[in-house]
């Protein structure tokens, strides 16, 4: 069921533009996406203690989102929020 009101609504109540991104692109983000990936590819699998600080399910805990919401970021169909991109480079800064 459709709403017959919605291109009345304006302000906050309004529909979210079909196409437009939830969170701009931030700059660092485009440098930080591939060597974030190449961290995740490069994963010690020698069963030591704090191996899984490569994991993408590590990651999304210390960003406070699901693994799929972080798969979605490296992939590139939705940007991570400003917050996000702070997290992700502080934990790329302590891998070396």
């Amino acid at each position: 069921m459709t709403d017959p009101n919605r291109a009345k609504r304006t302000g906050a109540k309004a529909p979210w533009p079909k196409g437009k991104p939830r969170n701009p692109i931030d700059p660092r983000w485009k440098r930080l996406r591939a060597r974030c990936v190449k961290a995740l590819a490069s994963v010690d699998r020698s069963g030591e203690a704090g191996s899984n600080v490569r994991s993408g399910a590590f990651l999304a805990s210390l960003c406070g989102v699901t693994p799929s919401t972080v798969c979605k970021w490296l992939n590139g169909s939705r940007n991570p929020p400003a917050s996000a991109v702070d997290i992700v480079e502080t934990w790329l800064k302590e891998l070396g």
